[in-house]
């Protein structure tokens, strides 16, 4: 039938996003450990470098399949009765749509606190797996970030030497490169901490919405749980 067409669709796609994702995620963290192990060998050694994008680098393989295999929130019948007249109703999924839940066309299902659909994960961003999100997009910054400070001296010291041998070429190369991601990872996280202590998705910050701001550490904890010591682990369930 048609519904069964549409999910379907809908699982193909959820499906070929993930695998863009999965193959953009094993491309950066291949070219990272690659200059990371580039650098080591042919240029001074920096093991706490080393150590800390391991560390960063593997929270974000964590955070991304936390994101990308959890469901993002799914709004069931049961959440909204028919007999609550107040709420919007979905001719799609055919059920009435708590606050904060919007539609999403590529998903073709009503999500709970969507944010956006993110095609790198290839699925929504809601209620259930915005947390894990976050810490995707921060732990990516912070990998990218590190390759970028720690190995800028070096590649300062190539840049003044008088000519250049192959390996300061694939130095330089693979520096712009991380530079270009670090700054891309920083643009997109810099834009959902701004949303996050405003308590706002991103559809409602297009939309003007203002209402949901109960302060800074009370936004956190909506998004990311009461406990800050667990705001940096993609795990556990947000208010």
């Amino acid at each position: 039938g048609t519904k069964s067409s549409e999910a379907s669709c809908s699982s193909v796609r959820h499906l070929h996003g993930m695998s863009l994702g999965r193959a953009g995620l094993a491309s950066y963290i291949l070219l990272g450990y690659f200059f990371q192990a580039f650098v080591i060998e042919h240029y001074p050694a920096k093991p706490i470098s080393l150590l800390l994008f391991h560390f960063t680098s593997w929270m974000a393989i964590i955070s991304f399949l936390r994101t990308s295999t959890s469901s993002p929130g799914y709004v069931r019948s049961i959440l909204c009765p028919v007999q609550n007249g107040n709420a919007p109703f979905c001719g799609i999924c055919h059920c009435y749509q708590p606050e904060r839940s919007y539609h999403c066309s590529k998903c073709n299902r009503c999500i709970l606190r969507r944010d956006h659909h993110c095609p790198w994960v290839g699925t929504c961003i809601g209620f259930n797996n915005h947390k894990s999100y976050l810490c995707l997009i921060f732990y990516g910054c912070l990998s990218c970030m590190n390759v970028v400070i720690t190995n800028l001296y070096s590649v300062f010291e190539t840049i003044r030497a008088d000519y250049f041998l192959e390996k300061d070429w694939i130095l330089i190369v693979h520096y712009v490169a991380m530079l270009i991601l670090g700054v891309n990872c920083s643009i997109l996280l810099w834009t959902h901490l701004t949303l996050l202590l405003r308590n706002l998705t991103s559809y409602e910050y297009l939309d003007g919405v203002t209402k949901y701001d109960h302060g800074w550490r009370n936004n956190i904890s909506m998004f990311y749980g009461p406990s800050s010591w667990s705001w940096f682990i993609p795990f556990g369930d947000p208010v």
